[in-house]
């Protein structure tokens, strides 16, 4: 086990920057209010490249949940699915505090959860759920080549839908506060120069995990929970050993719970909190915005809808090509 390196992510008040200062990492690009660092073949937020920098620090056990995902995939929906899940449906107890400490996102850039990851989820009496916009590659192998494996579950989205979806979302939040049109985001998300990109690399590591550890891993499409969600939330179930909605009543209860007009009205997971927190632009979407499939055809035109296919065919596995290889 490599020695911890201490590092912290910090924002800049002369460059109007968050950066973090490490040799692991050679900065390449700014992305709003945020430099991005190379690792690997990756582009990262400077509080991705934190964790990466520590994660020796967490101990993973076989029963922890790591949801892995591109930003904007669906994974907070994911997260209230699976945390209800685990918790045996209290819904009482998923209203008293945001989804982002119920189930916190180890990289988030907006909040400092590693330490409550450490600390509050030591209990071995609970079930730790973390989510990660690090591939389970890196997260997961860099703790130790003899680490247990943890259950992880990973969401897929059409990547057209990421890329309109987290367009909107980094014009609204002020850890990313980009100026970009829309045309330049395009532009900028075929190139990788995003968090977490590029989109292909991050897919196909996930995808790739998944083949290598089958028996402790489980990939969701996020337009399979949007044409059948029962159907997605049994195999959650199945995966994670947790019994389902004992009668068709629970049943109406989750999935209405579970619908996005709820999600929307849910301030646990629309981060009412932001505002008051200043960390969302007066002028920004609301964090559950749509939750639509196919939103991106009333952004792309013929042109960019041509070298996204393209982009597509050359650069993701056969197996995720065939779920989103040319559409129109």
């Amino acid at each position: 086990m490599s020695v911890f390196s201490p590092i912290k992510a910090t924002f800049d008040e002369n460059d109007r920057v968050i950066k973090v200062d490490t040799s692991e990492a050679k900065s390449v690009s700014r992305f709003g209010t945020s430099l991005l660092y190379r690792w690997g073949d990756y582009n990262f937020h400077p509080r991705a490249i934190e964790i990466l920098c520590k994660i020796q620090k967490l101990t993973f056990k076989e029963d922890d949940v790591i949801l892995c995902m591109f930003p904007k995939s669906g994974s907070t929906w994911l997260s209230e699915c699976i945390y209800l899940i685990v918790n045996q449906y209290k819904y009482e107890l998923a209203s008293e505090e945001s989804i982002e400490l119920r189930f916190p996102q180890i990289d988030s850039p907006s909040h400092d959860v590693f330490d409550l990851i450490l600390k509050r989820y030591n209990d071995s009496n609970s079930r730790r759920l973390i989510k990660s916009s690090v591939p389970p590659n890196l997260l997961i192998e860099r703790a130790g080549s003899d680490v247990t494996k943890p259950k992880v579950i990973s969401i897929f989205r059409n990547p057209r839908d990421v890329l309109v979806s987290f367009y909107h979302h980094c014009k609204t939040v002020k850890h990313y506060d980009i100026e970009f049109s829309f045309d330049d985001f395009f532009e900028t998300f075929l190139r990788g120069q995003v968090p977490c990109g590029p989109i292909w690399k991050m897919y196909n590591d996930m995808f790739k995990y998944h083949q290598a550890n089958p028996g402790s891993t489980m990939v969701v499409f996020y337009e399979d929970m949007k044409q059948d969600l029962r159907a997605q939330l049994r195999k959650v179930c199945a995966f994670l050993n947790c019994q389902e909605p004992n009668d068709e009543r629970a049943w109406a209860q989750l999935l209405d719970h579970l619908s996005v007009d709820r999600m929307r009205q849910n301030k646990t997971i629309n981060r009412h909190d932001w505002d008051k927190l200043g960390l969302r632009n007066s002028n920004g979407f609301e964090f559950v915005r749509k939750g639509q499939v196919n939103d991106w055809k009333n952004f792309f035109n013929d042109e960019q809808s041509v070298r996204f296919d393209r982009e597509i065919t050359d650069k993701l596995l056969p197996e995720l090509q065939a779920r989103y290889r040319q559409q129109r």
